[in-house]
């Protein structure tokens, strides 16, 4: 279930989706809404989603290229076997995306502000446990932990 918004060019642009049902007696949910770069994908989401016990919710922010989309080019990836020419193929197409923010709550039940570089690798990482220990950690472009602040 769900709503796509287009923009005064009828190309959609953004969306609020909604899916939730129990699984072997397991509460599964998720909504997003989403805003697209134009003749891209999202720059901004909001989601949430639960497996059971597994829940996440949170603001993503995205890069995306200046490029326009080959929708149809993804359509070809998406019929393709699943396999390395595959997963080539939709690396190529994801040259210049990158999540660059992250603030939610994650799975473990931790809050976490989550900064990343260009390329999409985590650098600062705010976090508080769900037992509200807090912690500051910056990463290297590796994602090794170089400094901590308890």
């Amino acid at each position: 279930a769900g709503m796509i918004f287009f923009n005064n060019e009828g190309t959609e642009n953004g969306g609020l989706v909604f899916d939730g049902a129990l699984v072997n007696g397991k509460p599964t949910n998720g909504g997003s809404l989403t805003f697209d770069r134009w003749q891209q994908d999202q720059t901004l989401q909001l989601i949430s989603t639960e497996d059971g016990a597994q829940r996440r919710s949170g603001l993503i922010v995205t890069d995306r290229p200046d490029r326009s989309m080959d929708w149809d080019r993804l359509d070809q990836i998406r019929r393709m076997p699943a396999g390395p020419a595959k997963d080539a193929a939709y690396a190529e197409q994801a040259k210049g995306v990158a999540q660059r923010a992250w603030l939610g709550r994650q799975t473990d039940g931790s809050s976490q502000l989550v900064l990343r570089d260009g390329a999409g690798k985590p650098r600062l990482r705010l976090s508080v446990a769900a037992d509200g220990t807090s912690s500051i950690a910056f990463l290297d472009a590796a994602g090794k932990v170089m400094r901590t602040i308890e």
